[in-house]
């Protein structure tokens, strides 16, 4: 594939990381600008059926993109039907080497732009430079950009990573004068000094937001008016667009162009939207069609590959081509809010940028800004085209493992995870070796290097001395007549032989609740009750207050011995051959333990377990039809804990609550964990669990669905942004006066206990079966 020449040396990531994280400047600027833009867009979509509208476009952009060779090819024809010279360029060279010899032939010495990440992909900029023409950006943020000697950060708004501040210093410069740092003096001065710029230029250059395959049009989308003097005022127009801007007919641009303002910047519709068929023309006297009348006489389109047919051809990577460029992904991604875009991908930006950048400029350009990605999942739920983005990153990591290999830390963790018998050893020695950091407490204190990175800001969680498996006995004889639906034998006893069949069960240490709560639906139901790592070695507790929910609700609950790590480590790791040893080891272990103990039910407390199964096995057995049925065999009795008591148990409202005035009312918040909010849609479900099951006050955090700042192996990896993020979060739950935080993933749990601990704050973290196992046991007022 093409690789762009450039002017600009882009740093290596490590520098552009480190110099992003010293950056008092970036922040502001960030936190000044991504809040806002995420606002506008939820406001804007407030009254909309967002998710009918993304399966609309998804299925348009589907439909267009199996079509685009016969679709290009009708492009091409119509629009030099009308006037228009088209060109394909097969990389980022030819396409710079056409713009060159227009510019060389026609004696171009200025030349005005549009905003363009075509042109920024192919640095177009450096290349007419080194030729002799000038070049002007006129969009009011490239401008900016150029004046700064720097680089779009942003796919939508260039200069985001810039305060108003260090914009009124450039600009002050540039005219020689102190300015003001306010936006409408910064405006003024740009319309002044860019005006004569528009009527000079001998050449005008654009990008295009789509080229419409049955009239050969494309279509410009702005806000500023520049686009228009770009297309009109220079007596040549270049547009330069990949072959994805490709849409099939007016009527899928419109669709496009209701919901491209609205998911790029909040706005109903933008200010311009423009139609250019061909260049100007009139036919005013006698119907003799002459070119160039008030706008250029010519019209050159340099329809760009670049990689993109390699990629149409590529089942994992063809949705990329859907991309309409709205930017929304890097608006949500937790990573960009404290990096921003110069770090967060390479030409292109955010987390769309990260696939865009392996596929156009290579690899080894995305290998670090990769690794920022946490997988979250945030960036997928705003996509107005249903881009599969943090999917795609996940195998932009992969490739980068295969090409690269894992640090040796990492590698030897993930074998340790990929083994049940290694895991189980490592820790249980490693319950034992902690205690000097530990000192019999829940958390480990390791102020020295190179832990202290990791420990400084969230103190990690100690490993239980008895985990979760210990706490269950492996072989426990049939429920008796007098046992009801409560999992508890008659005579009291756990774990005694009897009968002629033994059905494993879990003991639970806790006191049991008599009989089911009123009004469960889930009375007999029969469950299996997958832990997950972090429950059953770091918090058996948790797994405990888990099963007497599901015992109170009337289920029966059985605990597969041979369970182990899921495989989401290794998954989001990008080692696709440890993640495969742990699913199979995950779906034999879950198939064998079913056989002895038919559920109708496989019940995580995990949402992060739950959608590993759900929804990455399948795609990790793509190519293995036989593992892909156990797979999706397996998924169908998968069931995370809230939507089990919400949906199957539906326990009425009132079922927890305590009588008013037995004990002051507790106010919680609560934290949607990625993978709920995210990957499973749980939103509605945990807070009629909370106020109305519970009788509980929720007082609602601020962006109560932004990542914590976990992510795995990711909050290891990237600390300081990881630190960050949490930091944010924990400012945000502060914020509610709430003495209580609440989530249903106990990896959100780990990293939520561990800053507010390290903290030294009085804020307790449950699961929400924690919350609730405290009201059967009479507690949580």
């Amino acid at each position: 594939m093409g690789q762009a020449k450039s002017g600009h040396t882009i740093p290596p990531f490590d520098e552009r990381l480190a110099a992003a994280l010293r950056s008092p400047d970036l922040e502001l600027a960030l936190n000044r600008v991504l809040p806002a833009l995420r606002s506008r867009r939820e406001a804007v979509f407030a009254t909309d059926d967002f998710p009918a509208i993304q399966a609309d476009l998804t299925a348009r952009r589907a439909a267009t993109v199996a079509r685009l060779p016969e679709l290009l090819e009708q492009f091409k024809r119509e629009a030099e039907r009308v006037g228009a010279v088209v060109h394909l360029a097969r990389d980022a060279a030819e396409a710079r080497e056409i713009v060159g010899a227009i510019a060389r032939e026609r004696g171009v010495k200025l030349a005005v732009k549009g905003k363009s990440m075509a042109t920024e992909e192919i640095a177009l900029n450096e290349y007419l430079e080194e030729s002799g023409v000038k070049v002007v950006e006129t969009d009011l943020g490239e401008w900016i950009v150029q004046l700064a000697h720097d680089r779009p950060s942003h796919l939508l708004a260039p200069a985001l990573h810039l305060t108003r501040e260090k914009i009124a210093e450039l600009f002050s410069r540039e005219v020689g004068q102190p300015l003001p740092a306010e936006p409408e003096a910064l405006v003024r001065v740009a319309r002044e000094q860019l005006r004569q710029s528009f009527i000079k230029a001998d050449l005008g250059i654009t990008g295009a937001n789509m080229a419409i395959a049955s009239t050969g049009t494309i279509v410009l989308v702005s806000n500023e008016g520049n686009s228009r003097m770009v297309t009109t005022l220079p007596p040549v127009h270049v547009a330069i667009f990949g072959i994805e801007k490709i849409v099939a007919d007016h009527d899928e641009a419109n669709a496009l162009l209701k919901t491209l303002a609205r998911s790029a910047t909040g706005q109903k519709f933008a200010t311009y939207v423009s139609y250019i068929t061909g260049p100007s023309r009139s036919a005013d006297i006698e119907l003799s069609l002459t070119i160039g009348v008030h706008g250029p006489k010519e019209l050159h389109l340099i329809v760009l590959d670049n990689g993109r047919w390699a990629v149409h051809a590529d089942p994992r990577f063809r949705e990329a081509l859907h991309c309409i460029r709205c930017g929304a992904c890097a608006n949500v991604c937790p990573s960009y809010q404290v990096v921003g875009g110069h770090v967060f991908g390479y030409r292109y930006t955010g987390p769309i940028g990260l696939v865009l950048t392996a596929l156009h400029h290579g690899l080894e350009h995305a290998a670090g800004p990769q690794s920022l990605c946490a997988s979250c999942n945030a960036c997928e739920t705003v996509c107005p085209v249903g881009i599969p983005i943090a999917r795609m990153i996940l195998d932009v990591r992969r490739q980068t493992v295969e090409k690269r290999g894992l640090p040796v830390a990492k590698r030897v963790a993930l074998r340790v995870l990929a083994d049940p018998r290694t895991l189980d050893l490592a820790t249980r020695a490693a319950s034992l070796v902690q205690l000097p950091v530990t000192r019999g407490g829940p958390f480990a204190h390791l102020p020295f290097p190179p832990f202290s990175s990791l420990t400084n800001w969230r103190n990690l969680p100690a490993f239980a001395r008895q985990p979760l498996r210990d706490r269950v006995a492996p072989d426990l004889s049939p429920l008796s007549a007098g046992d009801g639906a409560t999992g508890r034998r008659g005579d009291g006893a756990w774990g005694e032989e009897g009968g002629a069949a033994h059905t494993p069960r879990p003991t639970f240490l806790a006191p049991r609740p008599v009989a089911p709560i009123p009004g469960s639906q889930a009375i007999g139901k029969r469950i299996a009750y997958f832990s997950g790592c972090i429950t059953d070695r770091l918090y058996p507790e948790m797994g405990q207050a888990i099963i007497q929910v599901l015992e109170a609700s009337g289920a029966r609950v059985s605990f597969p011995r041979e369970q182990s790590c899921c495989g989401l480590p290794a998954i989001n790791a990008g080692d696709r051959e440890a993640a495969l040893a742990m699913a199979r080891q995950t779906i034999e272990a879950m198939e064998r333990a079913l056989a002895a103990t038919p559920a109708d039910y496989i019940l995580s407390g995990s949402t992060s377990c739950a959608v590993s199964m759900l929804q990455d096995y399948p795609r990790l057995f793509a190519g293995e039809p036989e593992w892909l049925a156990r797979a999706q065999r397996l998924g169908e009795k998968i069931v995370d804990f809230i939507t089990f008591v919400d949906r199957v148990a539906q326990l009425p409202a009132g079922a927890l609550a305590q009588p008013s005035g037995v004990a002051p009312r507790l106010t919680v918040t609560y934290h949607d964990s990625c993978q709920s909010h995210n990957c499973l849609k749980l939103f509605r479900e945990p807070r009629r669990i909370i106020r109305e099951v519970l009788g509980l006050e929720l007082a609602e955090m601020a962006d109560s669905s932004q990542c914590c700042g976990f992510g795995g192996a990711f909050s290891m990896e990237h600390p300081r942004v990881a630190e960050r993020v949490l930091r944010q979060k924990l400012l945000n739950i502060a914020q509610t006066g709430a003495s209580v935080v609440v989530a249903d993933n106990p990896g959100c749990i780990m990293q939520l206990r561990g800053g507010l601990n390290a903290r030294r704050k009085p804020i307790r973290v449950l699961h929400l079966a924690e919350l609730m196992a405290e009201r059967l046991r009479g507690g949580a007022g």
